[in-house]
């Protein structure tokens, strides 16, 4: 059986460095430890950006006009749009790779903040539901997770009249929220609830949820920002719960031969921290990509 693949951008922009110096630590785990093979991502094109995201809020990250648009995700800088484009490159071939051998990853963000015409909170293009758009040509119906800290605002709003796609959202905190007019579930956890609580709840939520949409594929958008460690925690989860999360989301679905396609959500930590919980979600990965794989073969030997 071949290697698990994941996919790192090739960005090199200063304004990148922490998040590049991240994704080079856990790129290093996950070779080290022989989890799988990691790989330079593509850049996506301007027609795959155009899938989401608008001309005009396309152009002003080309030319940096005007700027109050340019600058809504972060500040402008000449290769902001090319960067943006590698990140998203690394999310569609996750895609391509999870269609074909159930499972891969970016190692990179999730973007979900940026609506379809502007950026928003540090997010410039919405990679995730850029991947939904792209997927939804390939298959019929996609699930969209994310266990981000943060209601997923951007892909809800740019989503929300698309058929055959399913929202699940845990969050802690939202901005701008809004119910999309197709199925979804949303929960806003407050009160600092345990880790116990959480896992109970997704483990009762979230295979109902799949049973019920019957998805072709899943895009996971993996958030950190739940950590109890995290300067802006809501949810305090601890390291094992963290774990303990990965192994049932990714088993959830190769238990049931549907690929995944994951991409990394907020983590507002070292550049270790970061990466060493991240190795959790690769490791997950890596392990469901072997049962899905078994479970996929033993289905076509029937």
């Amino acid at each position: 059986m071949s290697p698990a693949i994941f996919y790192i951008p090739n960005n090199k922009h200063p304004a990148e460095a922490n998040m590049t110096k991240r994704n080079l630590l856990l790129a290093e785990m996950i070779v080290n430890e022989g989890l799988g093979k990691v790989a330079a991502g593509r850049a996506a094109s301007d027609e795959e950006v155009l899938l989401f995201h608008t001309p005009e809020y396309v152009e002003a990250l080309k030319t940096g006009y005007p700027d109050s648009l340019a600058s809504s995700g972060q500040h402008w800088h000449e290769t902001i749009y090319d960067d943006m484009k590698n990140i998203t490159g690394s999310m569609l071939d996750a895609i391509d790779e999870a269609l074909m051998n159930m499972v891969s990853g970016s190692l990179a963000g999730g973007g979900h903040h940026a609506t379809p015409d502007s950026g928003g909170a540090l997010s410039v293009l919405n990679h995730a539901a850029i991947g939904v758009m792209y997927a939804k040509r390939k298959v019929g119906r996609v699930f969209m997770l994310d266990l981000d800290l943060h209601f997923s605002n951007g892909t809800t709003i740019g989503l929300a009249d698309v058929q055959d796609v399913f929202l699940f959202d845990y969050h802690g905190q939202a901005y701008n929220f809004s119910r999309p007019n197709i199925p979804h579930l949303f929960r806003k956890l407050s009160g600092s609830p345990s880790g116990m609580f959480y896992l109970k709840m997704l483990k009762s939520e979230l295979p109902r949820a799949i049973d019920q949409f019957q998805p072709d594929l899943c895009i996971y958008l993996s958030g950190m920002d739940v950590y109890k460690g995290s300067h802006n925690a809501r949810l305090f989860l601890s390291e094992k719960d963290i774990e303990s999360r990965e192994e049932f989301v990714f088993n959830q679905f190769a238990e049931r031969k549907i690929p995944v396609a994951y991409t990394h959500g907020g983590g507002y930590f070292s550049e270790e921290t970061a990466a060493r919980l991240y190795r959790h979600t690769a490791k997950a990965a890596a392990n469901a990509r072997i049962k899905g794989t078994l479970l996929r073969g033993a289905k076509g030997r029937c």
